[in-house]
């Protein structure tokens, strides 16, 4: 039963995959030769037992082998997730390609980049909280990191930390909605797209007055954006 119920939702997520992804795994080096793993199927469901269920590598290759998919060491795993960043990069903007996300989507304007940022902590092995933190920037649509930085646990989420080039789009949610990180952006050339914080970040009126934002926005109408001179 549990062996169906897998096959099943392997179906599924089969489906979603672009046409070609197999051999795509072979043109990418993420298959070479006749070497250990040979089947992209196996692979890429080994993949996605560590990189998608938050499973250790040691966790994830002890679930491989209880489940009669693949023997192999937790080094050999990793050593195979490092070549299949090209195959798993490529097969996330194929997909994003094809959805109806980026037929919606505007592109952004030329020699500007789209930068999604955000962070995760990591815990070790029987730790009761976070031991770490990875901050990190990922390019979009092309769905590539183009930067990360490890800190403790006491690092907190700012765009601060991230290298910003003249015309980049920084996006975020409200954890990086702090003025000294925004002003950091800014004064690099970049914009920034954030959720707004408003205990964080006060706006004000051109004059210097406080900005009553919410009769701004129920003004709009629908889906239509709003476009309003502030400074903070």
């Amino acid at each position: 039963m549990a062996s169906t119920l897998l096959d099943e939702e392997w179906g599924v997520l089969a489906n979603l995959l672009p046409n070609g992804w197999q051999e795509l795994a072979k043109e990418t080096g993420a298959i070479q030769r006749d070497r250990g793993i040979t089947d992209p199927e196996v692979l890429l469901k080994l993949l996605l037992l560590h990189v998608s269920t938050g499973l250790s590598l040691k966790q994830a290759v002890a679930r491989a082998r209880s489940q009669g998919l693949a023997t192999i060491s937790e080094v050999a795993l990793f050593k195979r997730l490092k070549r299949s960043e090209a195959w798993l990069r490529e097969l996330a903007r194929r997909m994003f390609e094809a959805s109806r996300f980026a037929q919606a989507l505007p592109r952004p304007p030329g020699g500007r980049r789209l930068r999604a940022v955000d962070a995760t902590a990591v815990a070790e092995p029987g730790a009761t909280g976070t031991d770490w933190k990875v901050h990190f920037s990922v390019r979009l649509p092309e769905m590539a990191c183009d930067f990360y930085a490890v800190t403790d646990h006491t690092g907190g989420e700012t765009y601060k930390r991230i290298p910003v080039a003249a015309g980049d789009i920084l996006l975020a949610d409200r954890g990086y909605c702090h003025r000294e990180g925004v002003a950091h952006v800014l004064g690099a050339a970049g914009d920034v797209i954030v959720r707004l914080n408003t205990t964080n970040f006060p706006l004000l009126t051109e004059d210097g007055r406080a900005f009553a934002l919410l009769p701004h926005l129920r003004r709009l109408r629908r889906t239509r954006p709003g476009d309003w001179a502030v400074q903070f």
